[in-house]
């Protein structure tokens, strides 16, 4: 079965093709400005370059985020409009598992994502180093309440995200054992995004095209200003 994966929700944009659980494509892009102009045709491309059309498509995989308000939107939008057209199973990923997954047992005892909001803020989730269990939830909060989970006491961690490449100083002033990967670990990796969606497939875990929306964790800052009557 071939599945599509798209990830929307950072500055790069990913467009990524497997056979069931094996990548055969994975394409970049950081003309994330152009993301409208650049989603379909880095799709079509994807498919015309392994010899295939929409229709041999059996799954699509979506990041969910959190990450871009805006380019979560579109991406989210774009693989509901296709998946529905085609009438196959889209299933949404969490961008923080997915880049999780993407260092899956890189010599830590745990690995936790960090995607920066602003300042001193960060979306998070921490797993094991086999990613076999979730230790910390998608969160979002500050990088000292993080920091100081104390799971993480005396432990091996393996950080990655923009949100580690902002705090790197500081995780390794608070956490000495730990290991903050470079920024080529900022985004979540096709490949990752694919064997996810192939895993819940298996499962019979499919998203309901209808009802899939972006996972925020918290609300948007338009959002929260449009509620406050903040213009």
């Amino acid at each position: 079965m071939y599945i599509l994966g798209i990830d929307t929700s950072s500055n790069m944009l990913i467009v990524s093709l497997s056979d069931d659980n094996k990548i055969i494509t994975e394409y970049h892009s950081d003309k994330q400005m152009g993301l409208l102009q650049n989603l379909a045709p880095s799709v079509d491309n994807v498919l015309y370059e392994n010899s295939l059309e929409p229709k041999d498509l059996g799954a699509v995989a979506v990041s969910l985020g959190p990450g871009s308000f805006t380019g979560l939107r579109i991406g989210v939008a774009f693989a509901k409009t296709l998946t529905y057209s085609l009438s196959i199973p889209i299933i949404g990923v969490p961008t923080l598992k997915a880049m999780a997954k993407g260092v899956c047992g890189a010599f830590g005892d745990y690995i936790c994502p960090l995607i920066f909001a602003r300042v001193d803020e960060v979306y998070c989730a921490a797993f094991t180093g086999d990613m076999k269990e979730m230790v910390i939830d998608y969160s979002f909060m500050t990088i000292d309440e993080i920091l100081s989970n104390p799971i993480f006491k005396d432990k091996k961690v393996v950080f990655l995200g923009t949100g580690a490449q902002k705090h790197k100083d500081l995780i390794k002033e608070k956490l000495p054992l730990s290991n903050v990967l470079d920024e080529n670990y900022n985004f979540a990796k096709g490949f990752a995004i694919n064997e996810i969606a192939f895993e819940d497939f298996q499962k019979g875990t499919v998203a309901d095209v209808k009802t899939l929306t972006p996972m925020y964790i918290k609300k948007p800052t338009p959002v929260i200003r449009k509620e406050k009557g903040i213009i």
